[in-house]
């Protein structure tokens, strides 16, 4: 009687091009997968030369905290023979870092008086990209890039994260940073009340004054839409021929807000024409003066009485 002695072939393991590799942002599940001839199951092993399998089946999903090779090797379901260890393809797991966000170094916040655009920066590292955010949860990007330039009414916190270029991770939510765009009020003009006007006879110079709110700082112009400072401070003395009307706004000393053109406050110099001297048929008594200002007339009054 014959007795046959039967050599199986040991199944070669999967191909290069029959895994699945796979990555993921920090540490948590990866999937990865094989596929082996049919009639044959993969079987998942932690080395080459282990003899402990993992798993089996086509897919594979560790969950790891630093990249990790896995090895893969096909056993047949009929003859039971399998791939020889130091023969079986590598699968890889890769753990990619979570970039994280700009320092509060590599941010600009910036401040607009009252409201309109404001312009922010935020600078990644070479290779990755800034995205904004309204929030520290929020997953819609505003924009991406260094600058943003939002139009506000009031004062807005915005975040910042990087995504890698290459390995498309970004900056975890909750650990993104803060950029603030600060609407600062414009201040108002001085009140009538805190306006002092001055009035002379004939041409020369007049002492004018006004007063801001503590830590501005009393601006003067020549109109209501001038944006040529005349002066600076309380007062203001300019040599006039005629009456002029002058105007003065606030500015904040930290912000350098101002007031807003069109609703300054008008400051008036007056210039009085002097009168005339009396002429000669209206003074009695055979006398007769000069009069050159209004204390000489004053003067003459008794006289003309």
């Amino acid at each position: 009687q014959a007795v046959v002695g039967t050599v199986n072939p040991i199944p070669s393991a999967p191909s290069a091009g029959n895994v699945t590799n796979n990555s993921r942002c920090g540490s948590g599940i990866v999937n990865l997968s094989a596929t082996c001839s049919t009639g044959q199951t993969v079987q998942w092993y932690a080395s080459q030369t282990s003899t402990t399998v993992l798993s089996t089946g086509t897919s594979y999903a560790p969950s790891i905290a630093a990249t990790t090779t896995y090895y893969v090797g096909c056993k047949d379901n009929t003859t039971t023979c399998e791939t020889a260890t130091n023969s079986r393809q590598t699968v890889v797991g890769t753990v990619n870092p979570i970039p994280s966000a700009p320092s509060s170094s590599n941010v600009t916040n910036g401040a607009v008086c009252g409201s309109g655009v404001v312009n922010l920066t935020a600078t990644c590292t070479t290779g990755q990209t800034v995205q904004w955010y309204a929030s520290q949860s929020s997953t819609s990007v505003l924009t991406t890039g260094t600058s943003y330039a939002p139009s506000i009414t009031a004062t807005t916190t915005y975040f910042v994260g990087c995504k890698d270029n290459t390995t498309t991770c970004e900056t975890a939510t909750g650990s993104r940073q803060g950029v603030i765009g600060t609407v600062n009020p414009i201040p108002s003009a001085p009140s009538a009340s805190n306006v002092v006007g001055a009035s002379r006879c004939e041409a020369g110079v007049v002492t004018l004054t006004a007063t801001c709110s503590t830590g501005q700082t009393v601006q003067w112009y020549a109109s209501q839409s001038s944006t040529s400072v005349l002066t600076t401070g309380t007062s203001y003395a300019p040599s006039l021929t005629a009456t002029t009307t002058y105007y003065v706004g606030c500015k904040d000393n930290t912000t350098t807000c101002e007031t807003t053109t069109g609703t300054r406050q008008g400051v008036t110099g007056t210039v009085n024409p002097n009168l005339p001297a009396p002429s000669s048929s209206n003074v009695q008594g055979g006398r007769y003066s000069f009069v050159s200002s209004k204390a000489d007339v004053d003067s003459l009054i008794p006289l003309l009485k």
